[in-house]
């Protein structure tokens, strides 16, 4: 993770149901702020909230992480398409 050291704030997204998702953004959450990072989290039900989330996402953070996620893993193109006009990376 060091190389996300230059984005002030970094927001996790990743799907609540997912405990694997889950336990991944704890830990990514607990080294981010360890890096002096800010970090924000959101959460997602299913594919369909994703691409909301995701635009909102976008125009507030300098970088989005996404741990192992099945759900998101799915609709990646989405979140891609998003951030990539945005310029944020992911």
């Amino acid at each position: 993770m060091k190389s996300w050291k230059k984005y002030c704030l970094t927001w996790i997204l990743y799907t609540a149901s997912e405990d694997n998702s889950v336990k991944q953004a704890q830990e990514a959450e607990k080294l981010a702020k360890e890096l002096g990072l800010e970090v924000k989290v959101s959460t997602v039900a299913n594919t369909n909230d994703i691409q909301q989330v995701t635009e909102s996402l976008a125009s507030q953070t300098d970088a989005i992480f996404v741990p192992i996620d099945n759900t998101i893993a799915s609709a990646m193109a989405t979140v891609v398409k998003v951030t990539d006009a945005k310029k944020i990376p992911v």
